[in-house]
C-alpha cells in the first residue's frame, strides 16, 4: 500500500483539514469513526508481520481517534436538535 503525502485537490493539509473541520457534525463523526477503523485495520496487519511496536503506536492512535469520534458523537447529539 502506498501512503499518500497530499491529498488530490488539495494545495495543503491545513486546507484540507479546514475543509474536514467545516463537515456537518453528523459526517465529521462518521469520518473519525471510518479512520479509527482503517488505522485499527492497518495496526493488525503490521501485528501478523510482526511489527509490534509500529502495530502498538497506530493501536493507541486508533483508540485516540475512537475517542475523538465518541465526543464529536456527543456534540452531534447536543446540535442535532437545532439543526433544520
Amino acid at each position: 500500500m502506498d501512503h499518500l503525502k497530499n491529498i488530490k485537490g488539495y494545495d495543503s493539509l491545513e486546507a484540507l483539514a479546514k475543509d474536514i473541520g467545516d463537515l456537518h457534525y453528523e459526517s465529521f463523526t462518521e469520518l473519525l469513526f471510518q479512520l479509527a477503523k482503517k488505522i485499527q485495520h492497518d495496526s493488525e496487519k503490521d501485528r501478523k508481520y510482526g511489527r509490534q511496536q509500529l502495530a502498538d503506536a497506530l493501536s493507541d492512535a486508533s483508540g485516540a481517534l475512537y475517542g475523538a469520534y465518541d465526543a464529536m458523537d456527543v456534540a452531534w447529539k447536543i446540535c442535532k436538535k437545532y439543526m433544520k
